[in-house]
């Protein structure tokens, strides 16, 4: 769907092709609902502030729940919604006032639920390519991603592997696809991502509600790659997969399932279950 119409044709115009203008966000779908919707909306209001793209909400909800109603039943699905700074300007610099008509694009696939991953665990990959920081662009899913295409690239092909992304600094940033945690000492720790990286979703649910509630402190903090070989337990986490635990970096490796690691999980698997009630 392309601005309300069901069709797959863009502009090779759209500031979003030629320069990446633009933030986008990807979402489950399970049982026709998209769990944590409002997290997802509020990334996407704040990405399009940052970016001086007028931002609609009403006519995004609409969309979403005519997309949504409109597809064949699946019990899950992957939504992936972009929205663009549309056509206009000349190069670089977008029309006088920075006015245009934004291009919202929503387009969704499907995904087994059947994860081996989440409980056997992934490998972490380190990659050389760093991330630079901008505390301006940092948290937000924008869609200048040619950073983490390069950091990818050195990651070998294989689903358990997952490249483990530092930055400019040589301080943790998260993994190619998703955030990381650690337990060290009782306390659940996830990097500081003031001025690089993306504020996930799933991120966002374990620090604000599943921490909480299982009384567990958090700490954003800077992590060293080598620090995280002292973790009790390491996760990466996003809103299309959930949790998976971290097997092995490098030369240490975790027995899983590890027991907090377990606990967030199960609790997550019940946000995908109450999507269906």
């Amino acid at each position: 769907m392309v601005n309300g119409e069901f069709t797959d044709l863009v502009s090779v115009k759209d500031r979003g092709l030629a320069y990446g203008d633009g933030v986008f966000e990807t979402m489950r779908i399970s049982w026709g609902q998209i769990p944590l919707l409002q997290y997802h909306l509020e990334r996407l209001e704040l990405g399009c502030q940052r970016l001086n793209i007028p931002y609609a909400s009403d006519f995004v909800r609409d969309s979403l729940k005519r997309f949504l109603n409109a597809k064949p039943a699946e019990d899950h699905a992957s939504l992936k919604l972009v929205m663009t700074r549309g056509i206009g300007g000349q190069g670089y610099y977008p029309p006088e006032g920075g006015i245009t008509q934004p291009t919202l694009i929503l387009q969704s696939s499907s995904f087994s639920t059947q994860d081996p991953l989440a409980e056997r665990g992934i490998i972490l990959h380190r990659c050389s390519f760093a991330i630079s920081g901008n505390t301006y662009l940092a948290g937000i899913k924008h869609l200048n991603r040619l950073e983490y295409v390069l950091a990818a690239r050195e990651v070998p092909n294989t689903p358990e592997t997952q490249g483990l992304l530092l930055d400019d600094t040589g301080h943790v940033v998260e993994s190619v696809h998703h955030n990381i945690f650690v337990v060290r000492d009782g306390t659940l720790i996830t990097p500081q991502l003031e001025r690089v990286g993306v504020k996930g979703v799933m991120r966002r649910f374990i620090l604000d509600d599943l921490a909480p509630k299982l009384g567990l402190c958090v700490v954003e903090e800077n992590l060293t790659a080598d620090s995280l070989k002292q973790a009790a337990e390491i996760f990466v986490c996003n809103s299309l997969r959930g949790i998976w635990p971290v097997r092995e970096f490098e030369e240490t490796s975790w027995q899983v399932p590890s027991p907090v690691t377990q606990r967030l999980q199960d609790m997550v698997q019940t946000l995908w279950i109450k999507a269906s009630a």
